[in-house]
């Protein structure tokens, strides 16, 4: 289908992925990789928010593969202070 075509191809996705996102679902780029990893089935992780704080133990604890976010996102995380817990994101792939 389109959809999974466009999650295929612009998220480079697969049915083996597991998509977290915070985006509302009334965003298009959103609502079309949402249906797109649906239709592929890959599992999806939908965030009732973004917190800085709370993104990577979200991030583990959902074991997702691959992540949606605005690029004003990454900035944040990138400054936010390490935490000390050792943890491997090994399973975390960038998606294009």
């Amino acid at each position: 289908s389109l959809l999974a075509s466009i999650a295929r191809e612009a998220g480079g996705l697969s049915d083996a992925e597991a998509l977290w996102m915070s985006l509302p679902l009334f965003h298009m780029a959103a609502l079309s990789l949402l249906l797109g990893c649906l239709r592929l089935g890959a599992r999806v992780i939908i965030a009732s928010r973004f917190s800085v704080s709370g993104f990577w133990a979200d991030i583990e604890r959902s074991r997702a593969t691959a992540v949606i976010g605005l690029s004003t996102m990454l900035p944040l995380l990138a400054d936010a202070p390490e935490t000390v817990e050792a943890v491997s994101y090994t399973h975390l792939t960038p998606c294009a």
